[in-house]
């Protein structure tokens, strides 16, 4: 269920867009993939206004431009136990 969800792949595919954004000029920020592992830094990464972390921002994103990316990913992957 999960290797199979297209809009895991699309989620996965802004978070890297937003960390090569971040790290642009710096030899992280062309990258082709990351560890999963790094994706729990997501909400210790504060943004530069105070006013929330890299995590809020991305689902704020979601919210308002990929609404069916964070549905879809909800409707994907129901099934799956922690």
């Amino acid at each position: 269920q999960v290797r199979g969800s297209p809009c895991l792949r699309d989620l996965f595919a802004l978070i890297l867009s937003v960390g090569n954004f971040i790290n642009e000029g710096h030899m992280l920020g062309n990258a082709s993939g990351f560890q999963f592992e790094s994706v729990t830094l997501l909400g210790g990464m504060r943004m530069s206004n105070k006013k929330g972390t890299l995590l809020h921002y991305l689902v704020h994103t979601l919210k308002e431009k990929l609404p069916e990316v964070l549905e879809g990913v909800r409707t994907e992957l129901g099934g799956v136990k922690e």
